[in-house]
């Protein structure tokens, strides 16, 4: 609404996930007295070697200002890829879920800086994270800190086919700062922790400083412990979006 975009469609997966994002949409859509301008789904697993052609063409037909997608990297990364194909260039939104830096190597992989900037332009991803090139933000430099100092890799066992961990990623960051908070937790436990404890614990949580400037809290009617979302666009990498309307308008 921001930058003036009226006319909003969804692109999502068909199943539970994507129909619960569908209904996020709609309902903040009607907030401002708008409706969903047209919708396409895509069968979960779909792959980027796949097409979306169809969905697009969808999505076209309803003539909207902007998507938002709702569904996981390779489908979506696939449904940008043929929205600029086809003609249909308006800014296309992923929700964090999506795995930022995964669609992006999707998108760039073996393009010329030209080409890739085609696929990305009018990409924005929200994020539950700040962006882990912030160092101004403690927690970024303890995470990038640990990162560097560990090197984590996944576990053998885990891995059927190649694959190469990033160095940083919106999803590690999350993980980090998941896993912070879940040692103050079992903290609180105490030394004989129990499950049937372990709510209980995680509503003794009151204004706890993670590092990020935004203290989490808990409570019987605050079950999202961060209410803070950051929103994200490609230059090279995904970084912080600071002009909504210099970007989209």
């Amino acid at each position: 609404m921001q930058t003036g975009k009226r006319r909003i469609a969804v692109f999502y997966q068909a199943d539970a996930y994507g129909r619960s994002g569908w209904a996020g949409v709609r309902a903040e859509l009607a907030r401002h007295g708008e409706r969903i301008a047209g919708e396409a789904t895509y069968r979960r697993g779909a792959q980027f070697t796949g097409t979306m052609r169809a969905q697009v063409e969808i999505l076209q037909a309803a003539e909207p200002e902007a998507v938002v997608c709702i569904g996981a990297y390779a489908a979506c990364a696939a449904f940008a890829r043929d929205a600029v194909d086809l003609g249909l260039r308006v800014p296309i939104a992923n929700l964090s879920f999506v795995g930022s830096e995964s669609l992006l190597g999707l998108l760039t992989e073996d393009l010329e800086r030209e080409d890739a900037e085609r696929y990305t332009r009018l990409l924005v991803n929200s994020q539950v994270v700040p962006s882990y090139e912030d160092t101004s933000i403690s927690a970024v430099r303890e995470y990038r800190n640990f990162m560097e100092r560990y090197d984590p890799q996944v576990p053998d066992e885990l891995v059927n086919e190649p694959y190469t961990p990033f160095d940083h990623s919106f999803v590690s960051l999350e993980g980090f700062l998941d896993a912070k908070l879940m040692v103050e937790i079992l903290r609180r436990l105490g030394d004989e922790p129990s499950r049937s404890d372990l709510e209980r614990a995680v509503l003794t949580l009151r204004e706890f400083e993670l590092g990020l400037g935004e203290p989490v809290s808990f409570a019987e009617d605050r079950r999202q412990g961060l209410q803070q979302v950051y929103y994200t666009v490609v230059d090279g990498r995904f970084v912080t979006l600071n002009d909504w309307e210099g970007r989209f308008s």
